[in-house]
């Protein structure tokens, strides 16, 4: 995990983490770009599921990077989840939480990779 603000005090049940819409899409997709960027080792750039959609080789590493480049580029908290969602906050009014494969080994890039938003934050 990544964070400076300290942890949330939602319990992120799913009556306090409605799919409304994403804060930090974005700044999420950006660091997995950074990430194809830097290490393309890590996925099957000729393997692909639609747009961006990357065969991932290394999943932990690749979720590893992504926490430490939503930390880095987007000055952001994330963590991923037990449920390999990438969930991320500003603060601890809220956070959003994003799922970023498919169960095939596929980026999931875009409004499907988010999930929900947890209000307060869970983390």
């Amino acid at each position: 995990m990544a964070c400076g603000v300290g942890p949330g005090t939602g319990d992120g049940l799913e009556e306090h983490c409605p799919r409304t819409s994403p804060s930090f899409l974005e700044d999420v997709d950006a660091a997995i770009n950074r990430v194809v960027a830097r290490h393309p080792e890590l996925f099957d750039l000729d393997n692909k599921a639609g747009a961006g959609g990357y065969f991932v080789r290394d999943i932990d590493e690749f979720y590893r990077l992504v926490v430490q480049e939503i930390a880095d580029g987007s000055h952001l908290c994330a963590m991923v989840d037990a449920d390999l969602e990438i969930a991320v906050k500003r603060n601890n009014a809220s956070s959003d939480q994003y799922k970023l494969m498919w169960s095939s080994g596929y980026l999931r890039r875009g409004d499907s990779s988010y999930r929900a938003t947890c209000v307060p934050a869970w983390f």
